[in-house]
């Protein structure tokens, strides 16, 4: 079968336009969720800028991917929902645990894909070392835990905590020597931990958090023992459960009540009673319905617990999966509800919704999920340059748009030019108030030909040029709804394109 060059090329473009949402002109390829916010964020939400990774796993939703973020990747927004970076270029489809961080002195970003080892958890500590979970499956006799001849695989949950610099292994706990299967409240042979291969294997344990504290001890959950742990730093004894079958803890009252959490966090210590905050899921446990709070709990040497504080979802959405709190510095609490796909910041002293957001509008928010969500402060410094484009429209208006991926307050202006046979014309300067800026302007103003190119400075707020653009020559503008019209004007038309 024979296909044209013009066919081909008809083709590419349809493509590109059926991909491409236009929501910038300089970077067509970006097509970054649209965030649904509910509660615009009041004077009092945090310094920072929010830090995400919608993303869909298709469970449960529509199989054509039209209810999941066009482009799943790691981003970075303002509260308004204006982007300022966008991982696609560099890491894109499912990223977990994304956010900013510290190591050896300089600001750096987290983040997980699939085929990591630490798909859960990566948390620096010291800047020095991280905290790390694996997945060990391992061949076993499960008879014991009712298993059959052809159930012999059990995932076994490793904690270590990693010199970074060196890889060497400085602490390392594993499940099956502390906590047995019976404890599982995820039944032998569920879908898809049927234990009949290693890719089946039965995960007991499923840890999804690690964190340490300043004695140096170790804080862990396993959801599907529906149980947190705190470990003794030098010996990986268990120093108490809470949660599950066994626990160490009488609880007060029923609210205290959790089931497959997430994001198991120490939260300080006052004499002999300690604080820890947990998402709790509440997935699949019987006739507890969680997943819409975070709670911030207290223990006693007494093994007595209780709820100190706890945040509601606005709407009491329900998160099965997936979930984290993060306690800002302003003492306010930075929710992220998982597999429901929004963030929401509360006030610290009296657990009001300040800020609520959904990850994706309209159809593509159906089905958003993000593993974990963060507030926090960035300072973008990118390496790659300032993008441009100079588009003119029928009438003869010529608009320049520019952006920057992934720059943060650098950038206060741009100047832009036009630049013919060596001489250059300042066409004007304007402010940045998003990730793009476009001049308007009127061709007349100089003298467009084929000849004549533009280009822009990024100003800082001194004035200082710190970069500018490759230069860009005039084209048409092209919109969605022309590109039919357009198309059929010619390969000659298209290769304008």
């Amino acid at each position: 079968m024979n296909f044209s060059l013009r066919s081909i090329l008809a083709f590419f473009i349809l493509v590109c336009l059926a991909v491409a949402d236009w929501q910038y002109h300089s970077r067509p390829d970006l097509s970054p969720p649209r965030l649904n916010i509910t509660i615009p964020a009041t004077s009092d939400v945090e310094q920072g800028y929010i830090f995400v990774a919608p993303y869909n796993a298709n469970q449960g939703y529509k199989q054509d991917g039209s209810d999941q973020p066009e482009q799943p990747a790691a981003y970075i927004f303002r509260n308004d929902g204006d982007l300022v970076w966008s991982s696609v270029s560099y890491l894109s489809g499912f990223v977990s645990n994304f956010q900013p961080a510290r190591y050896q002195g300089q600001d750096i970003l987290l983040a997980g894909e699939p085929q990591d080892l630490f798909l859960h958890e990566f948390t620096i500590v010291d800047e020095k070392t991280a905290l790390v979970e694996i997945y060990d499956q391992i061949p076993i006799d499960l008879s014991p835990w009712s298993g059959n001849e052809t159930q012999r695989w059990l995932v076994d949950a490793i904690v270590q905590e990693l010199d970074i610099e060196t890889g060497d292994v400085l602490f390392e706990w594993r499940s099956l020597d502390h906590v047995d299967p019976s404890h599982s409240v995820l039944p032998l042979g569920q879908r898809p931990f049927e234990g009949t291969s290693s890719f089946e294997a039965w995960d007991y344990f499923h840890i999804n958090s690690i964190d340490k504290n300043e004695e140096g001890d170790y804080l862990i959950s396993g959801r599907h023992v529906s149980a947190v742990y705190k470990l003794d730093g030098k010996t990986g004894d268990i120093v108490w459960q809470i949660g599950g079958k066994n626990s160490d803890f009488k609880f007060e009252d029923k609210e205290l009540q959790f089931a497959f959490q997430h994001d198991a966090r120490f939260r300080g210590r006052e004499d002999d009673v300690e604080f820890i905050s947990l998402f709790d899921n509440g997935a699949g446990s019987n006739g507890h319905q969680g997943g819409d709070k975070n709670k911030i709990r207290n223990f006693s040497t007494g093994k007595t617990a209780r709820v100190v504080q706890e945040v509601v979802h606005p709407e009491k959405i329900h998160g099965a999966s997936q979930g984290n709190t993060q306690i800002l510095s302003n003492g306010n609490i930075f929710a992220n509800w998982g597999q429901a796909g929004e963030i929401t910041e509360f006030r610290g002293n009296d657990s009001t919704p300040i800020f609520n957001a959904r990850l994706d509008s309209g159809d593509l928010g159906a089905g958003v999920q993000n593993y974990r969500g963060f507030r926090g402060g960035w300072t973008g410094r990118p390496k790659e340059p300032p993008a441009i484009v100079a588009l003119e429209g029928e009438d003869g208006a010529v608009g320049v748009y520019v952006s920057w991926n992934g720059d943060t307050e650098t950038t206060k202006s741009w100047r832009f030019f036009a630049k013919r046979e060596g001489k250059q014309k300042l066409l004007g300067e304007k402010e940045r108030k998003g990730f793009e800026t476009v001049l308007e302007a009127k061709s007349t103003d100089f003298e467009v030909n084929q000849e004549i190119e533009i280009f822009a400075e990024a100003l800082d707020g001194n004035g200082r040029v710190i970069s500018r653009t490759e230069v860009a020559a005039l084209r048409r503008d092209v919109r969605v709804e022309d590109s039919l019209q357009i198309l059929l004007q010619g390969g000659q038309e298209v290769m304008k394109l």
